[in-house]
């Protein structure tokens, strides 16, 4: 997914209306969400559609908390659990809690897993109040966003669940790469035209080196300069080192290869951070950013195929570890950079994501100015 990472996305009852949204200038310009369920602007309608879905999260602690199934304070760093155990069922929700540049506290499930089967149990009325009381746990001081992946079990029971507490569902579109089981050239199984050939002269032209979380970050900073990011620096920077130092994350580059007549090596074209767990199932091409013409001092560095040889790259390393590649979201201008490589090859598919506003989000994203003021006085 691009180093500016908020996808197109679309209420989830609004799914099947979402066919046509604008295609983008850049490749990885941010597209506006679409307007959630519940209609929001600045006045009182907003906040108080807000209201109603903060109150329904406090009543829902109020009636589903369990102190005996509280997971405390995290157990590592700024990782917490929420456990329940009734009846022979169980249920396991994992987050994280960091705040953000602001100072928010914002939370999500690690990211290198989604969210699949968060509670076991054979009946389907306990599982739903397993969902609540797991839900129940989490802090009301933390702005949440829960992503699922694609093929989430009971999704019903979990967009109930969700929703009935005060979150707001968005159905996210994303694209999924199925290997096959055995291939020793990826290249000649793609089916995009001339595709195969593009992909053979980038291979030529670039090679592929490991790069460290800090190059990383510097590298996308660069490539941001002058655009508005609307990621949570601090989250990712978090998630890529911690990733890195639990063996499921990995960030690949490539630069041009050097030559008699350039033999010192340029910097890299394009860049990306993948990260996976074996227990989803899920390779995931989790950020990716590209060098600018505008903001490079070395032109000779730029490639027109970079990103679509780091694409194939992810590809090969999923089929690698048995797993299924998974684009993390997508954007218009993605989505026509997947169709490249064949129809059916990445395929279109939704995912469930499930966020929740807290009052000082919500205040930092609609009222930036009196935020500061008030959190000057008042600290999140």
């Amino acid at each position: 997914m691009p180093s500016v990472k908020y996808q197109a996305r679309v209420p989830s009852r609004a799914r099947d209306d979402a066919g046509a949204l604008p295609f983008q200038q850049s490749l990885f310009d941010a597209v506006p969400a679409s307007k959630p369920v519940r209609k929001r602007n600045w006045g009182g309608p907003y906040w108080l559609a807000a209201a109603k879905e903060n109150a329904r999260f406090y009543l829902n602690k109020a009636v589903h908390f369990r102190p005996s199934g509280w997971a405390g304070t995290p157990a590592s760093g700024f990782f917490c659990e929420a456990r329940v155990a009734a009846q022979g069922c169980t249920g396991l929700l994992p987050y994280f809690v960091i705040r953000d540049e602001n100072g928010i506290r914002r939370g999500s499930q690690p990211s290198w897993i989604y969210l699949q089967n968060i509670a076991a149990c054979a009946d389907d009325k306990m599982k739903a109040a397993i969902f609540r009381q797991l839900l129940a746990q989490l802090p009301s001081d933390v702005s949440f966003h829960f992503v699922f992946g694609p093929y989430v079990q009971d999704e019903a029971l979990v967009r109930n669940a969700f929703q009935s507490v005060g979150f707001t569902l968005w159905d996210v579109e994303t694209f999924v790469y199925t290997p096959p089981p055995q291939c020793s050239d990826l290249i000649g199984t793609l089916t995009g035209k001339s595709i195969k050939g593009t992909l053979r002269r980038a291979r030529r032209d670039l090679e592929t080196i490991e790069m460290s979380s800090s190059e990383f970050f510097r590298f996308q900073e660069e490539n941001l300069a002058g655009k508005e990011s609307y990621r949570n620096t601090n989250a990712d920077r978090a998630m890529l080192e911690e990733g890195l130092l639990r063996n499921k994350a990995q960030i690949i580059a490539v630069r041009r290869k050097t030559s008699p007549e350039n033999r010192v090596p340029l910097p890299p074209a394009a860049a990306m951070a993948c990260l996976w767990d074996n227990a989803d199932g899920y390779y995931k091409l989790w950020r990716l950013t590209h060098r600018r013409r505008e903001n490079t001092d070395a032109p000779g560095a730029l490639h027109p195929d970079a990103t679509k040889l780091l694409v194939l790259t992810a590809m090969e390393e999923a089929a690698k570890r048995k797993l299924l590649l998974e684009t993390d979201g997508s954007t218009p201008g993605l989505a026509k950079l997947y169709d490249t490589f064949g129809p059916g090859i990445l395929r279109r598919t939704w995912r469930l994501e499930c966020t929740r506003d807290t009052f000082w989000s919500l205040m930092a994203k609609y009222y930036p100015s009196c935020f500061h003021i008030l959190n000057s006085k008042h600290p999140s």
